[in-house]
């Protein structure tokens, strides 16, 4: 009779001590996922990160061949524009030169997205810049940072730009804020 008790006290014992131990591995396992959730959210958030504060010479590569290949098919105005953006000139004045267009002013645009651009004056006033070309370079200016003045002679309107950067953004990013003043 004894000898029996004690098999089952011992049975018993091992019985709940197994289902003690399944139930901390259960709980383990489920730390560990909720942990390694955490982690992938982590990762992502760091690689987006990294990929906000990481140079990107690419990107500045891809606007300037884009721009080149554009400006080589339009020819005319919008390669001039493109050669004496390339070339390093601090302005351009293109007033009164109705071909360059829409077409012309997205070839600007994708210049002005270039980081190694080093134009502070775009005249194009007269250039026969519509929504199209006029969206296109209200996205560049949110790249450049060298664009101090841009006239567009609509309305005897000049546009200068102030850039302001957020210092809690990469100095990269920047947003341009226009201040209309009168001629």
């Amino acid at each position: 009779g004894v000898v029996i008790q004690l098999k089952k006290v011992k049975e018993f014992y091992e019985q709940e001590t197994n289902a003690k131990k399944q139930s901390l591995i259960e709980k383990i396992n489920n730390i560990n996922d909720k942990a390694n959730d955490i982690q992938k959210r982590l990762n992502t958030d760091l690689g987006i990160i990294n990929a906000i504060k990481a140079p990107q010479p690419k990107i500045v590569q891809d606007f300037d061949s884009q721009a080149k290949q554009k400006a080589e098919q339009l020819g005319g105005v919008a390669l001039e524009a493109y050669n004496t953006i390339h070339g390093g000139a601090t302005q351009l004045n293109l007033n009164g030169r109705s071909s360059l267009g829409d077409e012309g002013a997205k070839v600007i645009a994708l210049m002005l997205k270039c980081e190694n651009t080093q134009l502070k004056s775009l005249d194009l006033r007269q250039c026969k810049i519509y929504a199209a070309g006029g969206i296109a370079l209200g996205e560049a200016l949110a790249f450049n940072k060298t664009l101090e003045a841009l006239d567009l002679g609509r309305l005897g309107l000049y546009l200068s730009l102030i850039h302001i950067s957020e210092p809690t953004r990469p100095e990269r990013i920047s947003y341009a804020v226009f201040c209309l003043k009168k001629k």
